[in-house]
Order: C-alpha cells, then sequence, then structure tokens
C-alpha cells in the first residue's frame, strides 16, 4: 500500500474487504468494525492485521472477508549479493537524505542493534541535528537487555551526542500504567499489535513531554535489507546444511554466532521460501510504523518499493561462504559504521553494535493489573465459550491458568486483549 509516495512511505501490505480495495486508513478502520471477533470463524487477536509475515501466505485471510495481500516484487532484473550490499548502502544513504531534508531536526532510540547504530553513524557523519535516546524499562526486556542498554548509552557518550535515558520505571507513567492504557484501548486510532508496548511508540504514552524534540526515524525493517536477520540469510545457506541443521535440531548459533548475537534467545530455524512459492519470505514490519507513518508521528528509511524488489531479486547462486558469515555477523554494516565515523571513535561504535531480542521476557504485572487482565480473559474465554470456538477457548483458559499460577502473560496474549477490546468499544 502506498500512502502517498513508494519512494518514502511505501508499506509493502495491502488489504481487500468483501473483495473490494482498502485504499485509505479510514476506509480500513471501517472494515474491522464490521465484524464479531467472537463469531468470526478466521480472526486471531493474537496475530499481527497490518502484515504477513515469514511462512505466511501472500494472500492471509485474517477474517472471513478482510484479506492481507503482499506485494508482489519485481525480480525481473537479478542482482548479485556483492552488488546488492554496494546498492543497500547506497539506497539507506539516499532514504536517510530525504528523511533529514524533510524534517530539519530528528531524533533516534538506540538499541544497540547494528540498524539503529547505522542511522546514529548517518546522522553524525552528515552532521546532522540530532538527539538519541535510550528506553528502560519497557515490559518485555530482561536481564539482557538491560545489560545492552546500559552499553548503549556509551556510544553517543563516545561521540559526544546529545543522548536522554528514558526509563518507565522511573517516571508516574510506568509500564504498567502503559500496558493497562493499551489494553483499554480507548485512545487508539486502529487496533495492532506493537503499538504503544516498545519503545518508540510506547513514547507517546509517557504521560509527559518528550525529553527531545524532532522528527523519530526508527529503522523498522531495514534489518532484512541489511541481510542480518535469518529471514535474510537463510536464502543462502545450503539446503543439506539446512536440513541437516533441522533434522538433528542444532541451534541457529551452531553456524551464525560470529560476535554480533548476544546471548541465546534465538528463533528456531525457519523454512526456506522460494520465490515461485505462495508464501511470502520477508520478515514483516512492527505494524505500529504503519499507523505512526499515518500520524506523522515517525518514519523508516526501509519504506521504499525499490528497496523491497531488489531484496528479492537477490541472485541466491551468487553467495559464497564468506558472503554468508559476514551477513551472519553484520561485519559489512560494522565497517560501513566504522568508516562513515573515521578513527577511533568508529571502530568503538562499530564493537559495541550487538543484537539481543527485544523481547526476551514475559509481562509480570502488578497486582492491580493483574485483576484487571483476568478479568479481561474471563470475559474473553466467556465470549468464545458462546460462539462454540474450542481452540480459543483453550488458549484463554491457558492464559488465566498461567497468570495465576506463575503471575506472567506473553505479549500476544495482551496484544489480543487490546484488539478484542477496541472492537468493543468501535464494533458496528
Amino acid at each position: 500500500m502506498h500512502l502517498t509516495n513508494s519512494e518514502e512511505n511505501f508499506w509493502p501490505w495491502h488489504w481487500t474487504h468483501e473483495g473490494k480495495d482498502l485504499n485509505t486508513m479510514d476506509e480500513h478502520i471501517e472494515a474491522f468494525k464490521t465484524f464479531n471477533p467472537y463469531t468470526d470463524q478466521t480472526y486471531n487477536p493474537t496475530l499481527y492485521l497490518m502484515c504477513n509475515s515469514d511462512g505466511h501466505l501472500k494472500k492471509r485471510a485474517i477474517t472471513d472477508k478482510i484479506i492481507c495481500n503482499t506485494e508482489e516484487p519485481d525480480i525481473s532484473e537479478k542482482i548479485s549479493v556483492r552488488d546488492y550490499k554496494v546498492y543497500a548502502v547506497e539506497k539507506f544513504d539516499k532514504q536517510m537524505e530525504k528523511l533529514l531534508n524533510k524534517h530539519k531536526k530528528v531524533a533516534i532510540g538506540l538499541s544497540g542493534g547494528i540498524d539503529s547504530t547505522m542511522v546514529l553513524a548517518w546522522l553524525y557523519k552528515n552532521k546532522a541535528d540530532f538527539d538519541t535516546f535510550v528506553v528502560k524499562g519497557d515490559s518485555w526486556r530482561g536481564y539482557m537487555n538491560d545489560v545492552m542498554e546500559s552499553r548503549t548509552v556509551e556510544m553517543p557518550k563516545t561521540l559526544g551526542v546529545r543522548n536522554h535515558v528514558f526509563n518507565f520505571n522511573e517516571t508516574s507513567y510506568n509500564t504498567h500504567s502503559l500496558l493497562k492504557h493499551y489494553m483499554v484501548a480507548e485512545q487508539f486510532e486502529f487496533p495492532c499489535i506493537s503499538y504503544a508496548t516498545q519503545p518508540p511508540s510506547s513514547m507517546r504514552y509517557s504521560g509527559g513531554e518528550m525529553p527531545f524534540d524532532g522528527h523519530l526515524i526508527a529503522p523498522i525493517g531495514v534489518d532484512d535489507f541489511f541481510l542480518h536477520r535469518v529471514t535474510s540469510w537463510i536464502r543462502f545457506v545450503p539446503k543439506p546444511l539446512l536440513e541437516t541443521m533441522k533434522r538433528f535440531q542444532q541451534p541457529i548459533e551452531m553456524i551464525a554466532n560470529y560476535g554480533y548475537k548476544v546471548g541465546v534467545f534465538s528463533p528456531g530455524w525457519g523454512e526456506r521460501i522460494e520465490q515461485d512459492s505462495e508464501k511470502q519470505m520477508m520478515h514483516r514490519w512492527d505494524d505500529d510504523l504503519w499507523v505512526q507513518m499515518y500520524g506523522g508521528f515517525l518514519s523508516s528509511p526501509a519504506t521504499s518499493q525499490d528497496w523491497w524488489n531488489k531484496w528479492h531479486a537477490i541472485d541466491e547462486s551468487s553467495c559464497n561462504q564468506e558472503q554468508l558469515k559476514d551477513m551472519m555477523s553484520a561485519g559489512w554494516l560494522k565497517s560501513t559504521v566504522a568508516n562513515w565515523i573515521g578513527g577511533q571513535k568508529g571502530d568503538s561504535v562499530a564493537y559495541m553494535s550487538k543484537s539481543v531480542s527485544c523481547a526476551e521476557n514475559y509481562y509480570q504485572p502488578d497486582e492491580s493489573n493483574k485483576e484487571y487482565i483476568l478479568s479481561q480473559c474471563k470475559k474473553i474465554l466467556a465470549g468464545y465459550k458462546e460462539s462454540g470456538q474450542t481452540r480459543k477457548q483453550i488458549y484463554w483458559k491457558g492464559t488465566i491458568d498461567v497468570l495465576n499460577a506463575w503471575g506472567k502473560i506473553s505479549p500476544e496474549a495482551v496484544y489480543g486483549i487490546h484488539q478484542l477490546n477496541w472492537l468493543e468499544i468501535n464494533r458496528k
């Protein structure tokens, strides 16, 4: 779906409702007001609505009458891995230049990963007017993220860049208040999964003024474009090796940990998806980006149709073993960061960049939120009992049991409460 410009805010998914295209945000919202989530046989409130993910059908039914369609890429002109790396850096440069020309003053949230580090290095190299911020106290983050957040603070410090540390545990609007506000869903334009549950989107609901000014840039979606996600480099793993790793249940780190990945929190091996299949190859983009672009709050350099096409058009036979290892370690990106910043500072910042799962923890609510969540789960369970949907009854009964026994809840269950409450409030 092209919001206004296919090279500035391109969104690779669009929707149809009863066979008709949904061309605007308002049309999309109105379509979602028309169905009953408890009787609809397709709808799953714990899944993403705004995008498909790797392994999903390119045309995925998200309700009985609403289809999420993946944009078919133009792969008529193949590109080698070597040439693609050159293209990707040049394309990122052009995308960032457009964003800076449009917004002048910008801000970037640093996670310590290579994507936000690339944005930091580019802004530093181009002497932009920008601030950085590091967020602590996110509901889903745990020990490893706490380590990385402390380490990440050193990046802007090394460069002499204005940085702000925002800690939800030290504000009146803490992580429990944020998630309660999200689950109640009264003040949201549209129900979506990661909207207001993780930084930087959660910053909108901090209960006070932002600690910085400037337009937010978040590199959502560039992880695949920069080839360091499993969904990217699994395409280049020789098939016999991939099958061996799966058959003997060897972890991804067996072949992939070259100094960039921190900790042991990894997804399992996915499937290797071919271009001519009916399934989507690329990992989803966080769906809050679509809503945030609509509201003018946030932008990403990834929103380019040409870049989408080029990623899909990579000639998989052009990748040798050394190039594959370089993808896994984000080596070429770290070299780019070091070169852009220059000198010892560049080497230091590049070395600091590490990957750690952004959702390594389950939410442990305070007593007030626990009581609220239990009431919501019981309400949802009753709705599915009335409609006779057995599998969904089992899911929500299990969620209640886990919360009672261990005092924790998954991100997916919180997302489901949010979506179902939004539909209850807004459904016609």
